[in-house]
């Protein structure tokens, strides 16, 4: 049972909610923000369509990471060496500790093995596209949602407002006519309960819009306006029947599109693997820095130019 006092605590807080919208909305008057400034703002401003966006962009520098396979490489090696003399003479060339080299390395045939990482990353990146969309199109749906009703329990509250005031000022003329003797107490009973129903309406409907409130102010990052505008796209763009909805679904679903691509991407990842069992062939090219390009100081010519092959024999069942 509520108590009398908290009755009356109650009926307070109602009047003073009442009295304050009134205020705010006769005083307050600032900017109309359209909805479309609103979904705009979550959008961008949403952590998981950021998280999103960043993957996007990461998936797009790890194919210009894979596709440095088709360009040369340049190292400079240095080595120091402590070998054993086994002869020695006077003639035999000294083989010298220290030694640096300018390598060059250009691939030639690797098995389709970069092409095919290039590939499944170029998939891969527009995986991460489709789930960029994905995460902007939920975020927007949400927002809409709570958008929506935010605007449905505003009207709802505003009536629940009106019809207690109608109820309070009845219940009023009615006590003053019983305390008068000029009507009868069971009218005063039946407005009480009346007037008791519509506060609990009210303060239901104000529950619900502090609700949906909190949700939308959860997505858009700020309390929302006091004006909202109110959106007409209800039958903009649909589909006159079924079919040719799911039509449009299978050819724009994100989602979807992002699975297919993922499935391309495996395949070229199945390719690239395979790519193992065929041989690889570099061009070489190696430049001794510590000798002159007579071999005066070492047992081996300072420049070679060669081409070598690795062809994988037995790779402990790894491939």
């Amino acid at each position: 049972m509520i108590t009398k006092p908290v009755k009356k605590l109650l009926k307070y807080a109602i009047l003073a909610s009442i009295s304050l919208s009134c205020n705010s909305f006769a005083l307050s008057v600032e900017p109309l923000v359209s909805l479309k400034d609103m979904v705009e703002k979550t959008v961008s401003s949403n952590p998981e369509v950021q998280a999103r966006y960043h993957k996007f962009l990461e998936s797009g520098f790890e194919q210009e990471v894979v596709r440095g396979g088709f360009f040369p490489k340049a190292d400079i090696v240095s080595s120091f060496r402590k070998q054993e003399q086994v002869n020695n003479f006077p003639g035999n060339t000294a083989i010298p500790r220290m030694n640096n080299e300018l390598v060059l390395r250009q691939m030639i045939f690797d098995g389709f093995a970069v092409s095919n990482d290039v590939k499944r990353l170029g998939h891969a990146n527009r995986v991460r596209y489709y789930e960029l969309q994905s995460s902007m199109q939920t975020t927007t749906l949400e927002f809409m949602r709570a958008y929506i009703d935010t605007l449905r329990f505003r009207e709802l509250t505003q009536y629940a407002k009106d019809n207690y005031i109608v109820h309070k000022q009845l219940f009023d003329r009615i006590q003053e006519r019983v305390n008068a003797g000029i009507a009868r107490k069971v009218d005063l009973e039946q407005a009480t309960g009346r007037l008791a129903l519509a506060e609990a309406n009210l303060l239901t409907e104000t529950t619900n819009l502090h609700d949906v409130t909190a949700r939308l102010q959860r997505l858009y990052g700020e309390l929302p306006p006091q004006t909202l505008e109110a959106p007409t796209f209800y039958n903009a763009g649909v589909e006159p029947t079924a079919a040719e909805a799911l039509k449009v679904a299978y050819h724009q679903n994100p989602d979807l599109l992002s699975t297919i691509e993922d499935i391309e991407a495996n395949k070229n990842e199945i390719k690239a693997r395979e790519a193992r069992y065929l041989p690889r062939f570099d061009l070489q090219a190696r430049k001794n820095l510590g000798t002159s390009s007579e071999g005066r100081d070492s047992t081996a010519a300072a420049d070679i130019l060669e081409l070598t092959m690795n062809f994988n024999l037995f790779n402990g069942f790894s491939d």
